[in-house]
């Protein structure tokens, strides 16, 4: 009807609408920006699950701690939205990036080689976050719908997808050619630097081989070493981050945006685990805690508080006053007041509007080396004591990027090394506190090696992968059930239970 309506409008002259059946207006991969294409997977993936890492992984870490009924996190409960939230990036960056590297490499172009390794970093990415996530995925035929037409992929078991994870990093690093062309203006993380875009192959490189060094020593060994001797990130000026900015919506941090017109806020505070560890002579206390309301101002009925977010007046930012929120409480808060008055939010330097999403940072990479050097692998001479303070200067100069947030001393830093000095119990609650602004990897590691965060007040212990989704069940049902039965588990399991089955690298005891 519209179409008719509009035809009317040009007096039924339908000659100006053949021009339209010519080829060169089908969306193809020749006529598709490629490098668009690359862009929008590192937004997607950088930005993915922002705010769902609060809420989730956040409050696994026990950085927070909620007082509603209807949030997961803390309290360790099966929440059906929260769980399948990450597999949509299967819809999404997984399947962009599956295609753009088919695409790429189907052109058997050798002027596409940098290309063809930026795409492939990418991939390796995103899968190697959502095999974490859930375990054994789809990993070799995924995405694959829209190129063969498959619809039911099968599920690869992760020590598989970790060997060629780890594979494809080696020969995508190794691939780079400085004479001929690389993605510039489309690249929103490196602006095509290849030194950089190496650094932060080989950095995931040793991120990944450092999480199976407890069950394949030998394969996370020989890619630990081949990486930090190749070149990992050791500045923060090489992060991966994406910038944001105080613009249109889609611009601005989507942490600060939900946090602050959603319901963050409301449901949650900082957690009364992590608040105490920071209150224990951390100068990041200084940077991350952000202050409890002053008695005299209203709280609104909603509990939302982005009306007092920007206004340091109306909050009291004493130290010693900071009182987290308890955690795993099975309670309905009806009213405010008690919550905003004492108990402290997150920082509002660190979640504002313009504040980078930051997806792997140096103080990581410092401390994984420092576990290697603990083993005993070749690390060019760096020792383990050496790299566990660099991580923590690291982390607490990581800080200085947010505007307006407290800048940390070398006094401070040295003063805390004294007081906190290396052994392995400090470097696993270093990489917990110090991954704050990087929650899933923070689970992950906790998974991994500690610490051992305070057992829940109410019984249940931390979940230790997401359970498969249940649109799973219903439109890949034969490779979902041998899913189950490959990673152990009885097909028919409940959610609740595949939430407490342990992945392929997670072997740590309980």
């Amino acid at each position: 009807m519209i179409l008719c309506f509009l035809a009317g409008i040009y007096s039924c002259n339908t000659e100006r609408l053949k021009s339209l059946d010519n080829p060169k207006y089908l969306l193809t991969d020749n006529q598709t920006d490629l490098g668009m294409v690359f862009t929008n997977i590192q937004v997607n993936y950088t930005r993915r699950s922002a705010l769902n890492a609060l809420r989730v992984p956040g409050g696994y870490a026990k950085y927070y701690a909620t007082h509603s009924m209807i949030e997961p996190g803390d309290r360790y409960q099966f929440d059906q939205t929260h769980n399948d939230d990450p597999w949509s990036a299967f819809s999404s960056e997984a399947k962009e990036a599956v295609h753009l590297v088919n695409v790429l490499e189907a052109k058997a172009d050798p002027l596409l080689v940098n290309k063809i390794a930026m795409a492939k970093i990418m991939k390796v990415s995103i899968f190697s976050w959502l095999t974490d996530i859930f375990g054994d995925i789809p990993y070799t035929e995924a995405c694959l719908a829209l190129l063969e037409g498959d619809l039911a992929p099968a599920y690869d078991k992760q020590e598989d997808i970790y060997k060629d994870m780890l594979l494809t990093l080696k020969e995508a690093c190794a691939s780079f050619d400085p004479s001929v062309p690389i993605w510039t203006s489309q690249d929103a993380i490196y602006s095509g630097s290849i030194p950089k875009w190496k650094k932060y192959g080989y950095s995931l490189m040793l991120r990944l081989a450092m999480r199976v060094a407890g069950v394949d020593a030998a394969l996370a060994k020989e890619y630990a070493e081949l990486a930090i001797s190749s070149g990992v990130i050791l500045d923060n000026a090489d992060n991966f981050k994406i910038n944001c900015l105080d613009g249109k919506n889609s611009e601005r941090n989507p942490v600060a945006y939900g946090m602050i017109y959603n319901d963050p806020e409301k449901y949650w505070k900082l957690g009364a685990d992590f608040v105490d560890a920071l209150k224990d002579n951390d100068p990041r206390a200084q940077v991350i805690l952000g202050g409890k309301l002053k008695p005299e101002f209203a709280v609104p009925n909603s509990g939302i508080m982005n009306t007092y977010w920007f206004n340091d007046a109306a909050w009291n930012y004493n130290l010693a006053e900071q009182q987290g929120y308890p955690h795993g409480q099975d309670v309905q808060v009806t009213t405010y007041e008690l919550i905003q008055k004492n108990y402290t939010k997150q920082s509002r330097f660190l979640f504002d509007y313009s504040a980078p999403v930051v997806r792997l940072a140096a103080y990581e990479m410092y401390f994984l080396i420092s576990k290697a050097a603990s083993l005993g692998w070749n690390t060019g001479g760096r020792n383990a004591e050496d790299m566990y303070k660099a991580g923590v200067e690291s982390n607490m100069k990581f800080y200085a990027q947010y505007t307006g947030a407290y800048k940390i001393s070398d006094a401070e830093i040295a003063v805390y090394l004294a007081y906190r000095p290396y052994s392995l119990a400090n470097l696993y609650r270093e990489m917990w506190i110090g991954n704050y602004m990087n929650p899933f990897e923070a689970w992950f590691y906790i998974r991994q090696w500690g610490p051992d965060l305070t057992p829940n007040v109410n019984g249940i212990s931390m979940p230790r992968r997401n359970a498969y989704v249940n649109a799973e069940l219903t439109r890949n049902t034969e490779n979902y059930n041998k899913a189950l039965v490959q990673m152990g588990m009885a097909v028919g399991v409940s959610n609740e239970e595949q939430f407490t089955h342990r992945c392929w690298w997670d072997v740590r005891p309980n």
